[in-house]
């Protein structure tokens, strides 16, 4: 057992530095910024790099939607609810 849960260790940490960020809102369709720079729209699934990023969705319609996150690995969820 150990040496299965160490070569799973050593798996998860072969790409550290980038993150799956899966962005969904409501209502979906809203346009997808990571720090400043258009992405796609929800709901997508992206890879992005470690560190701190401010997330942003909007759409026609709707107040802007803004969150700063801090990113380290593994997979993060967003769910924005968006205010007319």
């Amino acid at each position: 057992l150990t040496n299965g849960a160490a070569s799973s260790a050593v798996t998860s940490q072969r790409n550290p530095t980038s993150a799956q960020l899966e962005i969904t809102s409501n209502p979906s369709g809203g346009e997808i910024s990571v720090d400043g720079n258009f992405v796609g729209d929800t709901p997508s699934e992206l890879a992005i790099p470690a560190g701190v990023h401010t997330i942003t969705i909007s759409k026609h319609g709707y107040k802007p939607w803004e969150r700063k996150l801090t990113i380290s690995s593994g997979k993060v969820t967003v769910a924005a609810e968006l205010e007319q």
